[in-house]
């Protein structure tokens, strides 16, 4: 009788762990699907004045990362931000700055309603490829992304795609379980040929 009571506790436990492991990957896929499905939202107010602008531009050049953040999110949300990620990323090494120089040059395209050429693509592109390798989550989610959907500048690799996405994970267990939440999240847009930058 005991035997039976251990092993039925045994069950639960083991059931409790799986409930919670798949919550967590309803959240982590639901945060991941409404962050980098989609383009980033830019199109928040600006609260910020000049002179609190001016005074984040200083210390930008002083390698401030805080500061970087709060210009690009709440000061100059726009392409004018993409010299300064091209500062943070080149001088500091700043890991989303790489991130940001890809999401920034896209932005200056779409602004002007321009079919991004090869050669900005590639220029964007190695960015995240670098910050990546430096260990920016976001270029290795974007990374994921595109080489999952493939483009006209990237060819399909659903090899290259898992490696980005599943990259954080040690044991083999959570990178497939991962790499399936990955793949139900971006099968839709795949199959309607949507092509994603």
């Amino acid at each position: 009788m005991k035997k039976c009571i251990k092993k039925s506790m045994v069950i639960k436990i083991k059931l409790m762990k799986r409930i919670r492991v798949i919550l967590i990957c309803i959240v982590m896929v639901m945060t991941f699907q409404s962050i980098f499905a989609q383009r980033i939202d830019w199109s928040q107010p600006h609260y910020t004045t000049e002179q609190e602008l001016n005074g984040l531009r200083q210390l930008i050049m002083k390698g401030d990362t805080v500061a970087f953040f709060k210009y690009v999110f709440y000061g100059k949300n726009s392409p004018e931000s993409l010299p300064y990620a091209l500062f943070m990323a080149n001088n500091y090494h700043s890991l989303y700055a790489y991130y940001f120089v890809y999401e920034l040059t896209l932005m200056l395209y779409e602004d002007y309603h321009l079919m991004i050429d090869s050669t900005s693509y590639s220029f964007a592109f190695q960015y995240l490829l670098k910050g990546a390798e430096l260990g920016c989550s976001n270029c290795d989610n974007k990374l994921a992304i595109i080489y999952y959907m493939g483009n006209r500048f990237v060819p399909q690799d659903t090899v290259k795609a898992k490696e980005f996405c599943t990259k954080e994970y040690n044991d083999d267990d959570t990178k497939e379980r991962e790499w399936i939440s990955f793949k139900r999240v971006y099968q839709r847009a795949f199959d309607a040929r949507e092509e994603r930058y």
